[in-house]
């Protein structure tokens, strides 16, 4: 979308459009992950090794496909954003740390002790930290990884710690600095069972009164996730639920943002909600008449959220009266 689109309030042609090589059907994107620069790696779960980027910063093709080479390996999962590259999981074992321009390897793979032959499903990676990232990830062996980046002998995405998961997973990874937190299920209810870096100590568990239903979240150092019957939910730093919202208007149209002091989200019925993120409180509320896609982000004066027919909506942004 170009800016005098935007301003007219009228676009019915993209600027540009993404097409996958040698196939002629259409991909959906399950979010934009900020690769630096301006820079943004649309993720797709359909496809999930065509790494598609947006850079504004080139003159005209501002969409461009890199495809990762995995060497006919599969990928198990969506990739994630990893120091300006693609950590993409494969069904060999591997975990590939992927140029976003060009599909080759940035770095040696990530790779434990596997069995030959042994086709391994991983989870979504789930990446932590500033400038020297590490991400933790599981596979259907029931085991927990943190990894990072090593410069030595070779560049190589290194094991830094490693411990069996306490059950199987129903729900993605989310990792900060301070813990990976795993959601596992029981007849009574989802119990969040948090294990504390760097080599995931057991903490004990927080059981939960409905089932996860979305998340949990790693997002700016937070973890977030919602459930059925509690709504939205932050957990503090002592890896126990800090606080809950209500989430009138029914499930999430993807996950939460973070802008400042406040946590953003949409539902699919088209329900724009706004929290503080200090304590959860409600602090803003209006409308779509429509299913929503995507969480909202704040552009200028504007709220900016796109709906499941396709269609893009700018809004008035929420009023700064209500402070955290």
């Amino acid at each position: 979308m170009s800016k005098d689109a935007f301003d007219a309030g009228l676009l019915d042609k993209p600027v540009e459009s993404a097409e996958v090589e040698g196939s002629a059907t259409t991909f959906s994107f399950l979010e934009a992950l900020p690769l630096g620069g301006g820079r943004h790696l649309l993720v797709s779960d359909t496809e999930r090794t065509n790494l598609l980027v947006y850079d504004p910063s080139r003159m005209s093709d501002e969409l461009v496909m890199a495809k990762a080479d995995t060497g006919g390996a599969l990928a198990t999962a969506p990739p994630q954003v990893f120091g300006g590259a693609a950590l993409v999981p494969l069904d060999n074992g591997q975990v590939m740390l992927a140029d976003t321009n060009t599909g080759k390897a940035r770095a040696l793979p990530f790779q434990p002790r596997i069995e030959p032959g042994l086709k391994v499903r991983w989870t979504r990676p789930s990446v932590y930290g500033g400038d020297q990232p590490e991400f933790v990830i599981a596979d259907n062996r029931q085991r927990i990884y943190r990894a990072g980046l090593k410069d030595t002998p070779n560049s190589h995405l290194a094991l830094l710690a490693e411990a069996d998961l306490p059950g199987p997973l129903v729900a993605p990874i989310a990792a900060n600095s301070d813990a990976a937190y795993v959601v596992l299920r029981t007849a009574e209810g989802d119990v969040v069972h948090p294990m504390l870096m760097p080599d995931f100590a057991a903490h004990p568990p927080v059981a939960l009164s409905g089932r996860v239903m979305h998340g949990p979240w790693s997002i700016e150092n937070q973890v977030l996730l919602a459930t059925d019957t509690e709504g939205l939910l932050l957990f503090g730093s002592d890896h126990t639920v800090k606080w809950k919202a209500a989430l009138p208007g029914g499930p999430l149209a993807g996950p939460p943002r973070i802008e400042g002091d406040w946590v953003l989200v949409a539902t699919r019925q088209g329900a724009l909600l706004r929290f503080a993120l200090a304590d959860g409180k409600p602090a803003g509320q209006t409308t779509v008449h429509a299913p929503l896609y995507c969480p909202p982000s704040t552009y200028g004066t504007r709220l900016l959220v796109g709906g499941s027919d396709g269609a893009f909506y700018a809004l008035p942004a929420f009023s700064e009266e209500a402070k955290p």
